[in-house]
């Protein structure tokens, strides 16, 4: 096992767990493979990149967003 791995835990990184609608996670998983990164990558840029600009603005587009692709936002 490398010095990064220890039982199963990625040093400096936390495994949570989250339910998503499967379209979401679908078009995720596409974008990961388009991207060439795994799954967790994907995600976490697309987090980095939302938590950089949390303005309300960006907050509305986003739920904006969710209702066009028909996800609910409440």
């Amino acid at each position: 096992m490398s010095d990064e791995r220890e039982a199963g835990k990625v040093k400096g990184k936390t495994q949570i767990g989250v339910y998503l609608p499967d379209e979401l996670v679908a078009r995720l998983r596409q974008r990961a493979d388009d991207n060439r990164r795994g799954i967790s990558a994907e995600v976490q840029i697309a987090l980095e990149n939302y938590l950089a600009d949390a303005t309300p603005e960006t907050a509305r587009r986003l739920r904006a967003a969710l209702d066009r692709e028909g996800y609910p936002t409440t």
